[in-house]
């Protein structure tokens, strides 16, 4: 019998993500993951106590990547008008995202 696929806590976060950007943070719960993981939820559960604390570190992963962009962006425009447009960018082309990271409760760090 071959080996268990261990999943890490950054699989997991990854494949969280991707149904963040379409259907937003509501979407996400350990059952779909677990499915798309191809495993159980204990994996899931032995990574983050709650789908609150997952939802969370989906959140921080949205600002990270967000974040980054934001970093790349166009040296010979003003890192100022190229934070606005990559913003308006973000709320145009990937609005549940944008609503993760700037509208949502986990913005505040409650979640």
């Amino acid at each position: 019998m071959p080996p268990a696929t261990k999943i890490t806590k950054e699989m997991i976060l990854t494949c969280g993500y991707e149904p963040v950007k379409t259907n937003g943070i509501e979407s996400i719960n350990a059952r779909n993951l677990a499915k798309n993981l191809g495993c159980s939820t204990q994996p899931i559960y032995s990574q983050f106590p709650n789908v609150e604390q997952l939802n969370q570190s989906i959140h921080d992963l949205a600002c990270e990547k967000f974040e980054q962009d934001v970093r790349n962006g166009d040296p010979s425009v003003s890192f100022l008008r190229s934070s606005y447009l990559k913003l308006v960018n973000l709320a145009k082309t990937q609005d549940k995202v944008f609503q993760l990271i700037y509208l949502s409760k986990y913005c505040e760090g409650h979640g």
